[in-house]
């Protein structure tokens, strides 16, 4: 830790992520022998929601901690659970992200040019683990000891040399109190599994954790060799997307041609959010083995390989349309998707079937008079497929139906007074079926122009 806090001047204005725990506080009261004033420190707390019952009493600590050391704080609070759900990533994921994002808008804010977390060695061994579990092929350490979280704001982990054991007998020398974060012994968060069970993390100073760590600077020795040879690889703009020839990928070698593959869908102009190492190695044995085909690698990207290259297929942002039908009948216009619709009344039934790729007829006793809308598919769509007395998941039958993930995007979903009718081109609800009864019929037809 000495070594690292000697690159900052005795005078910089430092912000510590402070969470009121063991390793948050050991930072911060060591950071004390650094500096020349405390009030040049600034601690943030973040109460991220999910813990009521203890966040009053973090607060209360971070306050008299503050007061009794002279530091300044700072507490936000972050929609943790709303943000998961609304990104469909874990708690855990979705609170880093958070607290970075806020870490980086205070030091804008406040021109701090320096941010400190507590980061220490037993996290590195729990998270190379963990990159284990899943399945990485490269066991490269995800906690770096310094990055530039913005320009001119950068982030350092002073304390990644240190053993948990010696923050505790720290602590416990300098008689100072801490914070228990309950959720650390749930053990439904992996993490908290791991540390829970692995003989590792209950022998903290042990040859174990050592070696792992050594194994993982090996590793990162191999990271940056395979980085030096990837420098060149880039994408290139196409009609499609990107793509790069094939013939500049290394093929004589599957651990470089898979490594270079990682390298380059990892470019940020692609916002692909994350690759895992069966998705590299199903992509490389297509290429290896010179067949074409595609993989799902998100919601809105493909990737193809051809005879002579390696196509990603991507939309920025998937189309979102959203559309009220005022007069029936009447034409609507869904310029997201380019399409047109047809909305008209017949008085006969019709002799072909209720459904096909862009026509669809209902019955239009139950719904004349009622709102219509149309609209693109959401996570969470339910209707009643025709002939079934149930209620199915529309991203369910996508799946049974084999619709292309980007295809889902764009196909429109028509509702009558809330209640899907219109899977279009797919499928009508049972729900609004022609029987021998109906007398009126809607008809709708949609029309794709060609661009």
């Amino acid at each position: 830790m000495r070594t690292l806090l000697f690159d900052f001047s005795s005078e910089s204005k430092i912000l510590i992520s402070f969470s009121c725990g063991s390793d948050s506080v050991c930072l911060a009261h060591s950071l004390l022998s650094f500096v020349t004033s405390s009030s040049n420190i600034t601690l943030i707390y973040f109460d991220h929601g999910l813990r009521p019952s203890e966040v009053n009493k973090e607060k209360e600590f971070i306050l008299s901690f503050s007061e009794q050391y002279g530091f300044n704080h700072v507490i936000q609070t972050l929609p943790v659970q709303n943000y998961s759900k609304e990104k469909g990533i874990s708690l855990e994921m979705a609170g880093r992200q958070l607290r970075y994002d806020a870490l980086d808008c205070y030091s804008k804010d406040t021109h701090m040019t320096t941010i400190l977390t507590a980061h220490h060695k037993n996290d590195v061994g729990e998270s190379l683990l963990l990159k284990l579990f899943r399945g990485t092929r490269l066991l490269t350490s995800p906690i770096r000891r310094a990055f530039e979280l913005s320009e001119g704001c950068s982030v350092y982990r002073p304390l990644l040399d240190t053993y948990k054991s010696d923050i505790l007998l720290y602590l416990s020398k300098n008689k100072l109190s801490f914070c228990v974060d309950s959720s650390n012994e749930s053990t439904r968060f992996k993490r908290n599994l791991i540390r829970s069970q692995d003989t590792l993390f209950k022998e903290v100073n042990s040859s174990y954790l050592n070696h792992l760590l050594d194994f993982s600077e090996y590793q990162n020795r191999v990271d940056n060799y395979f980085k030096a040879k990837c420098e060149g690889l880039v994408f290139n703009k196409c009609e499609e997307g990107f793509d790069i020839k094939l013939d500049l990928l290394p093929l004589h070698s599957d651990l470089e041609l898979e490594y270079s593959l990682n390298f380059l869908l990892k470019q940020t102009e692609l916002k692909i959010s994350y690759v895992n190492a069966s998705q590299i190695l199903s992509l490389s044995t297509l290429i290896l083995t010179k067949k074409t085909g595609s993989l799902v690698f998100a919601e809105t990207t493909h990737i193809c390989v051809t005879q002579s290259r390696l196509v990603v297929k991507t939309e920025l942002e998937a189309p979102s349309f959203l559309a009220q039908i005022e007069n029936v009948p009447g034409v609507v216009k869904l310029d997201e998707i380019n399409t047109e619709v047809d909305i008209s009344v017949i008085k006969s039934k019709p002799l072909v079937p209720l459904s096909t790729k862009t026509i669809a007829y209902l019955n239009y006793d139950h719904c004349e008079g009622k709102s219509i809308v149309v609209r693109s598919f959401k996570t969470g769509d339910l209707f009643q497929p025709f002939g079934m007395n149930c209620r199915k998941k529309v991203s369910d039958y996508f799946i049974d139906n084999k619709v292309d993930r980007l295809e889902r995007l764009r196909v429109p979903l028509f509702f009558i007074d809330n209640q899907l009718a219109w899977v279009g081109g797919y499928q009508v609800s049972n729900q609004f079926r022609i029987t021998e009864n109906t007398k009126n019929v809607l008809k709708i037809q949609v029309k794709t122009n060609e661009k």
